[in-house]
């Protein structure tokens, strides 16, 4: 994701703000998977990316990476789980 919004990293889970918008990021899978925050800065002659910032999830090796993304700044119990099933069941 790229953004200009304000990121706030708590381990496996970010909070995205911008202005009266809040989007909550969990990571469900992998379990001790952590969020980073990296620079989308890019050299010239490309546009600079000037307060453009990547939150990412990243992982060592092959891995199902399953991110619940919701609205607000919600607690954990309050936000079920949502369905996991494989991607090939969605075709």
């Amino acid at each position: 994701m790229h953004t200009r919004a304000a990121v706030e990293l708590d381990g496996g889970s970010a909070v995205v703000r911008q202005g009266a918008a809040v989007l909550h990021a969990r990571v469900l899978e992998p379990a001790d998977a952590m969020f980073t925050l990296d620079s989308a800065a890019r050299p010239p002659p490309e546009n600079p990316n000037a307060g453009i910032q990547r939150p990412a999830v990243e992982v060592v090796g092959s891995a199902r990476i399953l991110v619940a993304f919701s609205p607000g700044v919600p607690s954990a119990e309050a936000v079920p789980a949502p369905a996991r099933r494989a991607l090939s069941a969605c075709a």
